[in-house]
């Protein structure tokens, strides 16, 4: 199983994970391989019954606490994270008010909630098969499901079709839930509106995605033709949306070099690639 560890008190934290967290880890590794992910349901209702998550978690606050500089590694906002490789990662996230938006995020789910706490979650599903990866403002969600969750009751989202909306069922700020969440299957994010529960934006879920396109905007602004190179490669970047925003800034510099391009996104793979180069060269 690939773990990349990335320093040192990454590799000291892993050394404090229990053998049968471990023994979870590898079911779960090896269920995504066989893409039954959802498989791994009895295996986590197993060791939150035993008990041992709650000793888990309460090595690694252990360990949080005795140094202030683990907190950028192993903490991310109010999120605890126990466990990650390229394939999925173990968290526990404290639950606080609901999100502006629902969110159609592309990674799988499951997940229970933790320490006595009871969650109160609403599942919204597509009305529709859509492909997160082509946004499309008539896509619409229906509720699903509405149901209180307690600890040991084990709840799924599958991340190419649901949205989960959480809310802590007492009257105290002390609900936590554990997750088990694959890696993105996709490149993009949906934003929800709640009320008329019809998609609100999308967004780049990788962080590196969205820095690019940044990056190229800024290079376009400047116009310099020994950018271009850097942006045709770019045009062939395995992120639609990236593509295309190499494509708008090589236009900015260089409209022949743009046109070229533009000619080629006509056999793109994704639809959206396609329709936009037929309709900007329609134009010319």
């Amino acid at each position: 199983m690939d773990i990349h560890p990335r320093n040192d008190y990454e590799n000291q934290m892993y050394s404090l994970i229990i053998p049968e967290l471990w023994d979870l880890i590898g079911k779960c590794h090896s269920k995504i391989k066989e893409e039954n992910f959802f498989q791994c349901e009895s295996e986590l209702q197993a060791i939150y019954r035993n008990n041992l998550i709650s000793e888990q978690i309460n090595k690694f606050m252990i360990f949080y606490l005795e140094d202030q500089k683990k907190r950028l590694g192993i903490f991310t906002g109010d999120t605890l994270i126990i466990f990650s490789s390229q394939e999925f990662s173990i968290t526990v996230t404290k639950i606080n008010s609901p999100p502006e938006f629902l969110y159609l995020h592309p990674a799988h789910i499951i997940g229970t909630p933790l320490c006595g706490s009871e969650v109160f979650i609403s599942k919204y599903e597509t009305t529709s098969q859509v492909n997160i990866d082509e946004y499309d403002r008539e896509a619409t969600l229906r509720l699903s499901e509405e149901r209180l969750f307690l600890g040991g009751d084990i709840f799924t989202r599958n991340g190419l079709s649901e949205s989960i909306d959480y809310r802590n069922n007492k009257d105290d700020d002390k609900c936590y839930i554990l997750r088990i969440t694959t890696k993105s299957l996709k490149a993009l994010e949906w934003s929800f509106d709640r009320t008329t529960l019809r998609p609100w934006s999308s967004m780049a879920v990788s962080p590196i995605s969205s820095q690019l396109c940044s990056l190229m905007d800024a290079v376009g602004a400047f116009k310099n033709t020994d950018s271009l190179s850097a942006l045709t490669e770019l045009s062939k970047h395995r992120d639609h949306f990236v593509r295309w925003k190499a494509l708008q800034n090589i236009g900015k510099i260089d409209n022949t070099q743009a046109k070229k391009i533009l000619n080629t996104f006509l056999h793109d793979e994704h639809s959206h690639i396609r329709h936009a180069a037929s309709r900007e060269l329609s134009k010319t």
